[in-house]
């Protein structure tokens, strides 16, 4: 699932293994982002996925003053945002992980890392000149951390855990930054 902040452009993706996970996560979206920026999610715009649109998700709206608006029937260009950016988010995605020569199993990985790069990126759909980062959180993103996507990481191996004359690093793929905490993804796929 993808959210993009009609304010901000600021974008989170959610990965889900089937739709009926959508409506939870949504609830727990909205109530994270109203914690993250200090305001009231008033609107939530969709394009009418049955995913969106059980009785308790309705409730949960009227109860919380979230106004939902549906799109009109076979009127994409009502959400061309959302597609326009869906698109974007999948032609990264295709690009990086053709020239990193990683396997299609690790598309999640791509799809955040993509997110992450357009989010710290300037965008036209914002009148000023700051990034979707700096809208939606109020603070300037650093971009001195990024690497490429499926270039090669070294990691450390800890002295506990190495012979005295064993390696100091693993050779890695960096597949991106973790969302919890301030470190790299990294993947060891060991040759041979």
């Amino acid at each position: 699932m993808t959210f993009l902040d009609s304010h901000s452009h600021y974008l989170k993706v959610v990965l889900l293994k089937s739709k009926n996970k959508a409506e939870e996560q949504l609830k727990s979206l909205i109530e994270r982002t109203e914690v993250e920026i200090g305001c009231h999610v008033n609107f939530f715009r969709s394009d009418g996925g049955k995913e969106y649109s059980s009785d308790s998700l309705k409730k949960y709206f009227k109860l919380y003053g979230v106004h939902y608006k549906l799109t009109n029937l076979d009127t994409p260009q009502e959400n061309g945002s959302a597609k326009q950016v869906n698109h974007t988010i999948l032609d990264m995605a295709h690009t990086m992980i053709k020239e990193s020569d990683l396997l299609e199993s690790f598309w999640l990985h791509v799809v955040n890392y993509a997110t992450y790069i357009l989010n710290r990126v300037p965008t036209h759909a914002i009148k000023k000149d700051i990034t979707p980062y700096q809208a939606y959180t109020g603070n300037k993103p650093s971009v001195a951390h990024l690497q490429v996507f499926g270039c090669i990481a070294h990691t450390l191996i800890p002295k506990s855990k190495r012979s005295k004359f064993g390696s100091k690093s693993l050779q890695c793929t960096h597949l991106g930054y973790s969302p919890r905490k301030k470190a790299y993804i990294l993947v060891h796929c060991p040759s041979g």
